[in-house]
């Protein structure tokens, strides 16, 4: 009797649990659209320096020499280079795929018997 009793409080336990998981779907609330301008034409940003070049921010000659050889000599500049490479040579093979080829092949070939063999005892 007692088992029984703690495998209906179990199963009970376990049931509300499940149940408590269970939620209605309710749609989504969009927050309010942000209106932006639909050009960003002739609007400058006086407090950024992205439009300034690095060479005339840098005034120190020994850093700016720094900055061109770690640019020069950076692997993940390098390695992005290469993969420009192969995907423009990947370009120019699918292209060349899509040309008209011509193929030819030329063979010839010759058989010698043997003196003392089947095929050459036959042939003399």
């Amino acid at each position: 009797m007692k088992t029984h009793k703690k495998a209906y409080q179990t199963l009970l336990a376990a049931t509300l649990l499940f149940l408590s998981g269970c939620k209605m779907m309710q749609p989504v609330q969009h927050a309010s659209s942000i209106r932006t301008p639909g050009t960003f034409e002739n609007q400058t940003d006086s407090t950024g320096i992205g439009a300034m070049q690095w060479k005339s921010f840098f005034k120190d000659p020994n850093l700016t020499a720094l900055i061109d050889t770690a640019l020069l000599n950076n692997p993940d500049l390098k390695m992005a280079v290469q993969r420009i490479e192969m995907a423009k040579t990947n370009i120019l093979l699918a292209k060349g795929a899509l040309l008209p080829a011509v193929n030819a092949e030329i063979s010839g070939g010759g058989r010698k018997f043997g003196d003392y063999t089947m095929d050459g005892v036959g042939n003399y």
